[in-house]
């Protein structure tokens, strides 16, 4: 059994708390066969240890906002306590800025092998919308301390690897099919064809770009309806263009849905569609293709890896995304055999079940180096 600490800004506060779903369910997985204690750096907002799964989790309760000596602050409270809890044969951070400082720092300090993950922006630079961890000097430098560190660094998709100036294991977080199936139940979506957005709303997803789109496929599509499940900051931008585009009619805001809920809105679907300028993976492109329904839209995160590339677009072509759109609704067989091939590849790649025996293997790996 393999003494495992995983660091991360926030975790699940119940099992019926799906704050981060991957994470939560990874969890769940690693504690019927390993140890398994999770260090949480902000969420949830309480300081008393608790238990998940078989897991136990140390929350720190960090509130105030994450900039200057606060950062500090937080770091020298998660590496004390990871310390307080003994040894641990590998240390493993989900996200490369706080969490993998922590990781890192406790690891040199004990002498433990450190994985990283990188989960979000880490690499991205997109100062037109204000998004990346590579857009502030003190960010980058985090995030550099502890990759530099790390005994392995990983990604959830060859996308990102490609990116990262410094060497990546690829291991994608992989999808639940016990929940995402094409089986069970099916939320009513209307439209002809019904096409689905699943994320939050916000600028690194590059919304406006979706409605465009949905303003030149209604010219062809008078039928088509886009549904949107998620919320964030841009939801009142999206609607107002919505209007300015004279497309309010074929869109619908379902809000933030269920987890568990999820599956039937994808079921519902004719396709799923993906647009953000940055994905360090995209679970809801894995979802969707484990219900059975093929995601088409940027080259990013994995969908390049369920998808071919004549069904990726650039993150400013409306147009060209529009005419995928065309073509599949007008080809139903063709919409049919993707959908069908992004199921296989899911289940022949990107369950659950893959991404547990890839961790299994790396954290045994690093388990017999501690204890050489």
């Amino acid at each position: 059994m393999t003494r495992i600490g995983i660091v991360t800004p926030g975790f699940s506060a119940s099992e019926g708390d799906w704050s981060i779903p991957a994470l939560l369910n990874s969890v769940r997985l690693l504690a019927q066969d390993h140890d398994v204690h999770i260090f949480t750096l902000r969420y949830p907002h309480r300081t008393r240890p608790y238990r998940v799964y078989g897991a136990t989790v140390h929350p720190l309760g960090v509130t105030h906002a994450r900039a200057g000596w606060h950062r500090l602050t937080t770091i020298m409270r998660g590496v004390a306590s990871i310390l307080r809890q003994g040894k641990f044969d590998v240390l493993h951070a989900f996200w490369a800025d706080e969490p993998g400082v922590v990781a890192t720092l406790a690891g040199t300090l004990t002498r433990t092998p450190v994985i990283v993950s990188l989960m979000g922006g880490e690499m991205a630079h997109l100062p037109a919308i204000d998004y990346g961890g590579q857009l502030s000097g003190l960010m980058s430098r985090m995030i550099t301390f502890s990759t530099s560190r790390a005994a392995v660094v990983t990604t959830g998709s060859d996308w990102l690897a490609a990116k990262s100036p410094f060497p990546t294991q690829v291991i994608p977080l992989g999808v639940d099919v016990t929940l995402f199936n094409p089986d069970g139940e099916t939320h009513h979506l209307k439209g002809e064809p019904a096409l689905l957005h699943v994320a939050s709303l916000s600028l690194v997803k590059n919304q406006a770009m979706l409605m465009e789109t949905m303003a030149l496929v209604i010219q062809k599509l008078p039928g088509a309806h886009l549904h949107f499940v998620g919320s964030g900051s841009e939801f009142e931008c999206l609607q107002t263009l919505s209007r300015q585009l004279e497309i309010a009619a074929h869109i619908t805001f379902h809000g933030d849905v269920a987890h568990h809920e999820l599956p039937t809105f994808y079921r519902a679907a004719d396709m799923c569609l993906l647009t953000s300028y940055y994905e360090s993976q995209s679970m809801v492109a894995l979802e969707a293709a484990a219900c059975g329904k093929v995601t088409v839209g940027t080259r990013v995160g994995i969908l390049p890896q369920l998808v071919g590339d004549e069904y990726l677009v650039d993150s400013d072509d409306a147009n060209a995304l529009a005419e995928i759109i065309l073509q599949l609704w007008e080809d139903t067989t063709l919409l049919d055999q993707l959908s069908r091939e992004s199921h296989r590849r899911v289940l022949e790649q990107f369950t659950l079940a893959h991404q547990i025996e890839r961790w299994n293997r790396l954290y045994a790996k690093y388990e017999l180096y501690r204890r050489s």
